[in-house]
């Protein structure tokens, strides 16, 4: 059997990676919503708003914080391929992203990078006293 590297699970991932996670998370979760929204009608249309409020931030930390768990299980080209693979298929079944649902990816991915980077800075810097 040959041998296999696997990933210390128990070392935090690295900022890099967890605000990919995020960002690709995120970018499932807009084209999921707009999915939805393009077919509802009426009051649907006011009940998805209502929903959004809480639901759509809700459903981005769950889909980062799932991808950041299946990234710290899995060695660096395997993240890749994963991360090539979701963008791969929801452009393939959604489409290419209205520059809205760019817009807040890039928040959210922004927002990520910063807080992941003061985390393993804040680290570091324990580690130095």
């Amino acid at each position: 059997m040959p041998h296999m590297i696997h990933p210390d699970r128990s070392a935090p991932l690295s900022y890099l990676w967890t605000t990919l996670a995020y960002v690709v998370g995120s970018q499932w979760v807009h084209w999921g919503w707009s999915r939805i929204a393009s077919k509802a009608t009426g009051q649907e249309t006011f009940i998805l708003m209502l929903l959004s409020i809480l639901g759509w931030p809700i459903a981005v930390v769950i889909a980062g914080s799932i991808l950041v768990v299946v990234f710290k299980h899995t060695p660096g080209a395997a993240r890749a391929a994963i991360t090539l693979g979701l963008v791969g298929l929801g452009l393939a079944v959604f489409g290419v992203p209205t520059p809205w649902n760019l817009a807040f990816t890039i928040g959210v991915g922004a927002i990520a990078f910063v807080q992941t980077r003061r985390e393993e800075q804040d680290a570091n810097d324990l580690e130095e006293l």
